[in-house]
């Protein structure tokens, strides 16, 4: 009943960019809405660039939030929304490279060492993730056979909007995750 409950907060949210995760989902499993197309909401994200691995991404991440958060407290900047990891193209097995940021007010002027991009509206195939990261993957793979079933290119980028986090390893994780669609 909370998961069916959080599913809907979440959804009536869904295109709003806000989520307001008071009640999580119970540590049984892992599990993810229906995917939809949708079209991505524009955000401006202060960021640092990563490359990692599948088998290092989650400290490489982790070392990367942080930084970066200590970094905005030092400028004086406040994120206005969201954490994001925004993974390119190729995606697959290899090496990867994504931007781990925030969503910041449109105009913020980039720190020190770290870059700010507008993120412009886009269509997607998103769903929302409920779990640790270890089951994201699966996620992901549905939304590239959902585009491929609607007869849609993959666009060359997978945002994760991270609305409620507790750690990789945590089943209450709250995780919109769109795919990029070509026009």
């Amino acid at each position: 009943m909370k998961r069916i409950a959080m599913t809907l907060a979440l959804l009536s949210l869904f295109g709003t960019g806000r989520c307001f995760a008071a009640d999580v989902v119970p540590a049984e499993a892992a599990a993810a809405t229906t995917p939809r197309e949708a079209t991505l909401k524009a955000v401006t994200v202060v960021f640092h660039t990563v490359h990692t691995t599948r088998a290092d991404a989650s400290a490489d991440f982790s070392k990367a939030f942080n930084a970066l958060r200590e970094t905005l407290k030092t400028a004086g900047i406040t994120p206005s929304g969201e954490t994001m990891i925004i993974l390119h193209a190729p995606f697959g097995e290899g090496p990867m490279t994504a931007d781990a940021g925030f969503v910041v007010p449109e105009g913020t002027k980039a720190p020190e060492g770290e870059h700010v991009k507008a993120l412009p509206a886009a269509p997607s195939i998103a769903s929302v993730y409920f779990g640790s990261m270890a089951g994201l993957s699966a996620t992901i793979g549905q939304l590239f056979m959902e585009a491929g079933q609607a007869g849609k290119a993959p666009g060359n980028e997978i945002r994760q909007h991270m609305l409620h986090w507790e750690g990789a390893e945590s089943p209450n994780n709250v995780i919109l995750v769109e795919l990029t669609l070509r026009p």
